[in-house]
Parts: C-alpha cells; sequence; structure tokens
C-alpha cells in the first residue's frame, strides 16, 4: 500500500515540473472553511525527495 503526504505551498511548487507529478493528487476541500489551495497528496519517497531539494532552495 502505498502512503501519500499532503503539502502545501510553498513546497508544492516544487512539484508542478517534477517528472512524477502524474503521481500525485490535488486535494479539494470538502467545505469551504479548509484553505488548501495548490495542495497536493504526493507519494511519501517524492517528499522526502521535495525536503531535501527544498534545503538546497533558501527561501521556499
Amino acid at each position: 500500500m502505498q502512503k501519500y503526504i499532503l503539502i502545501t505551498w510553498p513546497l508544492s511548487m516544487l512539484l508542478f515540473e517534477h517528472k512524477r507529478f502524474d503521481e500525485c493528487y490535488i486535494a479539494l476541500a470538502v467545505d469551504q472553511s479548509k484553505n488548501i489551495d495548490s495542495s497536493y497528496l504526493v507519494p511519501e519517497d517524492l517528499y522526502e525527495e521535495l525536503i531535501r531539494q527544498q534545503k538546497n532552495q533558501p527561501g521556499l
């Protein structure tokens, strides 16, 4: 079973041009009280890769 992690902006910016973007799912709020614009469910291993990449790009 694949484990997915919810990521939000600004980390999600790193995802848009990633070769594995097609493995991710956009997260939509079920009610208007939650603000999760630009949020995605990503496979856990991809999340860990994005975290490493974020550490190399100060300001994200």
